[in-house]
């Protein structure tokens, strides 16, 4: 096998793997082993070996025995984590009111629109990628890449924790009206309310998986 075909078949790997932890088609904690992969994928070893190494660089994996397993997280790192997302976010927010055009700020609305086709399928996966995607603009509005990058990094991480949170009763209609509020006081360019509000919004995933403990 060429090393083109390898490296190929490694993203391939590494790709649809991270999009079935994202979406909890594999379940936290199941055990991951580079044999069982290798069959699966029709792959040689190295480049499921490197794409195995890469999710656990990242976060989506923990070392188990010889092998993985999907990485859980308990309520201590996500309350850690959502507490770095929390400041990040806030300065976000603060960034779009201060430096992006009302006409830029506008497109979010957009993606609140989609936000009742969500909430009649109940299509959790799709709306938890469309949730991230909210967030990732208001990043991208702020102007700033470094904070972009950071926040990029955080919610691929997030996505597996929301994906769990968003199974609730309700969850994605709650998430519409927060994040309705976080955007009209971006739009009003309300720095201290848009702040509170993603504040409000990030507390209540701590608070979500402090109760499951």
């Amino acid at each position: 096998m060429s090393e083109t075909i390898e490296f190929t078949r490694g993203e391939l790997v590494y790709e649809d793997l991270k999009k079935r932890i994202i979406s909890l088609k594999i379940e936290p904690g199941t055990p991951l082993q580079e044999a069982e992969i290798t069959k699966a994928y029709d792959a040689s070893r190295t480049p499921v070996r490197e794409a195995l190494a890469r999710l656990s660089h990242e976060g989506f994996l923990v070392r188990w025995g010889r092998g993985y397993r999907i990485r859980s997280f308990s309520p201590l790192e996500v309350k850690e984590l959502y507490e770095v997302r929390e400041a990040l976010e806030k300065m976000a927010v603060r960034l779009t009111i201060e430096t992006s055009s009302p006409e830029k700020i506008k497109t979010i609305e957009t993606q609140l629109e989609h936000y009742q086709s969500f909430i009649e399928s109940n299509d959790i996966n799709a709306f938890n990628l469309h949730a991230n995607s909210f967030h990732m603009t208001i990043a991208q509005l702020s102007g700033n890449q470094n904070l972009l990058e950071q926040l990029t990094t955080i919610h691929e991480k997030v996505r597996l924790i929301s994906a769990r949170y968003l199974l609730r009763s309700e969850s994605i209609q709650n998430a519409f009206l927060e994040h309705s509020r976080i955007y009209n006081a971006i739009l009003r360019g309300d720095v201290v309310v848009a702040e509170a509000a993603m504040r409000e919004h990030i507390q209540e995933v701590i608070e979500f998986f402090r109760a499951q403990a």
